[in-house]
């Protein structure tokens, strides 16, 4: 079968990659880029601004909770547990509208209580609530970032669709930061590692017996090369100011959408690679 050299260029355009003939160069966008590859899609949700919020409306909580400010207070092991199930909202309402393109959850027992989510936005024009982003089926804390197109509202709502009473550590919104290049090679996803204490079990004859496992959550490892130091100052410094904060990281959005940690982070101290362009490595550990 015979195609157009136009015709495989245009098909593979969208990837980034370039053929010619019988070779393959790999095009990398750079960051400065004006033209859209659709591999850019990494994200991190790191200034939540439920902060912010002027008012709150949560479900009736247990006599074991640790109340509202528990779910935005960067601590997920402190949970707001509810006193029933159902569909539970949670509704904030800010006195300024903000602008968010991300909704998060992280620390719930989403498996146990057989969570189905729902994020919603206020549509400020139409006085409605919009909904962002929806899901179900994830593990007990395995946390949850819903990146949708930035809009600016002055209120939000996470619904909690439950067949149990539901715990929760952490919710967040805000504009998550979206990373102008995609992840370099070397990227070690959280859902590939691990940090758990493996005991093996030995009976007195010295063979194995059962083991345990303690979790200890994950790590993640990521590298962005070839950011222009322009963006690094317009963008990457105001993360700097968030360090020993927790923040949501998904390393791609449009492929993994569910594949997201949430945790305590480190960065590298970045260095010009070139004139005008520098590298940056982050470090995740948390939950996955």
């Amino acid at each position: 079968m015979i195609y157009s050299l136009n015709t495989i260029i245009s098909d593979v355009k969208e990837q980034g990659l370039l053929i010619m003939a019988d070779t393959i160069i790999l095009d990398v966008p750079t960051s400065g880029s004006s033209i859209s590859y659709g591999c850019n899609n990494s994200y991190l949700l790191y200034d939540n601004k439920l902060n912010l919020n002027s008012s709150r409306t949560t479900p009736e909580e247990s006599s074991q909770s640790a109340g509202y400010l528990s779910l935005y207070d960067g601590n997920s092991n402190l949970k707001f547990i509810s006193s029933s199930s159902g569909s539970l909202d949670f509704d904030f309402e800010f006195s300024t509208a903000q602008k968010i393109n991300s909704m998060s959850c992280a620390g719930a027992n989403l498996f146990d209580a057989g969570v189905v989510w729902e994020f919603y936005t206020f549509d400020i024009d139409n006085a409605t609530y919009i909904k962002q982003h929806d899901g179900s089926g994830k593990n007990n804390n395995s946390p949850i970032s819903g990146i949708f197109e930035t809009v600016t509202t002055s209120k939000i709502r996470f619904r909690f669709i439950t067949t149990t009473p539901i715990m929760i550590g952490e919710l967040g919104c805000g504009l998550a930061l979206r990373f102008p290049v995609p992840p370099s090679i070397g990227w070690q996803p959280a859902r590939w590692n691990s940090n758990n204490q493996i005991n093996i079990g030995r009976t007195e004859a010295n063979t194995t017996a059962s083991s345990t496992v303690i979790e200890r959550g994950a790590p993640e490892s990521v590298k962005f090369d070839n950011l222009e130091a322009s963006w690094m100052d317009s963008n990457f410094i105001d993360v700097l100011e968030f360090q020993g904060l927790p923040v949501w990281f998904v390393g791609d959005s449009r492929y993994n959408p569910n594949d997201c940690i949430f945790g305590n982070w480190s960065a590298s101290n970045s260095s010009y690679e070139s004139a005008y362009r520098t590298s940056l490595s982050l470090k995740f550990n948390g939950a996955k």
